[in-house]
């Protein structure tokens, strides 16, 4: 899309720069330019679209065939209102539409910028990661319930709600920041108490490709008269060298009086530019704090899941994940098979 603004923008410019030229003198290649980039400058407010499509088929051993579902369809749009003012509105077209992102950011500095709208809040190294570069087809329990995704306290938000935030850069990027305050309701829908959420995340690189990782979310779910905390903590390392890849956090905080906890572990190396092999250990209690073993290890599930991440072709992504389910105290452990396929344009 970028390239062909500019063949259309060049075009423009040639075409103008031959009616002069007819009836004036010759315009330098110098000039040329100029004009195309003067152009292009009025122009950058213009969006860049992009989108993707996810496909995916499940199957559990316990269950049986969960079948074919759309597990995505997007639409991304991104511009420049102004210099060092941009924004961007993406769009879900799977189940039903609606806004996935919404939002305007204004970065006067590297050290400092402000954003307002709907966006993904600053909460675990895991949330985020689009689902378009995740090493696996679903997120770690841990960030998937305490996350604003299939949250515990009901809400189901793809890890995003409405508010502000500041965020920067500091000392070369060895620390970066993001805090912000939200409605705490979720995506698409106005507070429903006179609380507002508070999410923050610190993140410090002590030397290349290393990441360590604090941040916390503190909140209250439900209505004004009706209100609960909703508290998450998580603390993480990430190492990435574009080669081997391995993310873990620990991750817990309160629904309630009720403590839920998780930690995670994943590992994942590029054999070759297309083909990646990925492991994961994922363990999540629900019920942490129940005083009668029999509730809380009825609320523990322990995932371990073997994958491949497959990109045939620079745009298209094949997925393939196993996953054996134990769950403490029942009894019915499970496998389940997911396969996705992801189309980016």
């Amino acid at each position: 899309m970028k390239r062909f603004t500019r063949f259309i923008l060049l075009a423009v410019a040639v075409l103008t720069c031959s009616v002069a030229m007819s009836q004036d003198e010759e315009v330098s290649e110098r000039e040329l330019e100029a004009r195309v980039l003067k152009l292009e400058e009025k122009l950058s407010w213009m969006p860049k679209i992009s989108g993707s499509v996810q496909l995916r088929y499940q199957f559990e051993t316990l269950g049986g065939d969960k079948g074919f579902d759309v597990r995505r369809a997007r639409l991304d749009f991104k511009g420049n209102i102004a210099p060092k003012l941009d924004y961007r509105l993406q769009l879900e077209f799977a189940s039903s539409p609606k806004i996935i992102d919404a939002f305007v950011r204004y970065t006067p500095v590297k050290e400092f910028g402000i954003q307002l709208g709907q966006a993904k809040f600053p909460f675990t190294l895991e949330n985020p990661i689009s689902p378009l570069k995740l090493e696996t087809i679903d997120n770690a329990m841990g960030v998937s319930y305490m996350a604003g995704m299939s949250d515990l306290a009901g809400i189901k938000a793809n890890g995003r709600d409405i508010g502000l935030s500041i965020f920067g850069d500091l000392f070369k990027g060895v620390i970066n920041y993001q805090v912000g305050i939200y409605n705490g309701a979720g995506t698409n829908k106005s507070d429903d108490n006179k609380h507002k959420d508070f999410a923050g995340r610190l993140n410090i690189n002590p030397f290349k490709h290393m990441t360590l990782s604090g941040s916390v979310y503190l909140g209250k779910t439900g209505a004004q008269d009706e209100m609960a905390d909703r508290n998450r903590y998580a603390v993480g390392a990430r190492f990435d060298n574009k080669s081997l890849v391995i993310r873990s956090e620990y991750i817990w905080g309160y629904t309630g009086a009720q403590k839920s906890e998780g930690v995670y572990a994943i590992a994942g190396y590029w054999v070759t530019k297309k083909v990646m092999p990925v492991v994961r250990f994922d363990y999540f209690c629900k019920n942490a704090n129940a005083t009668d073993l029999a509730v809380k290890h009825s609320s523990e599930q322990t995932n371990y899941l073997v994958g491949v991440d497959y990109w045939p072709l620079k745009n298209l992504r094949l997925q393939l994940n196993y996953t054996y389910q134990h769950f403490a105290n029942v009894g019915n452990d499970s496998g389940k098979i997911a396969v996705q396929v992801c189309g980016v344009f």
